[in-house]
């Protein structure tokens, strides 16, 4: 159980790594193909979402921001500190 919650946690660093800014939507449509989802092919709860955002911060020190003026979109605050496959 642990390992699938710290995959569901890179899977989002990953994705947000390649492709820099999302909505919650296109987030959640990326999950629901992912094959990690909760259930086949469940929704990403947005109160989940919000979790796995506050773990990954206090995990991997990395934030997930949001862009309000951008169109609600999140992004990696500060990429650079990511190596490449560091994870």
């Amino acid at each position: 159980m642990a390992s699938n919650i710290l995959a569901r946690y890179v899977w989002l660093i990953d994705v947000l790594r390649r492709h820099k800014r999302l909505t919650f939507e296109e987030i959640n449509s990326l999950w629901v193909k992912s094959g990690l989802s909760y259930g086949e092919g469940d929704n990403l709860p947005l109160r989940t979402f919000h979790n796995h955002r506050k773990a990954i911060k206090d995990i991997f020190n990395v934030y997930i921001e949001c862009d309000t003026k951008g169109g609600y979109k999140y992004y990696i605050d500060e990429p650079e500190r990511l190596k490449e496959d560091s994870l």
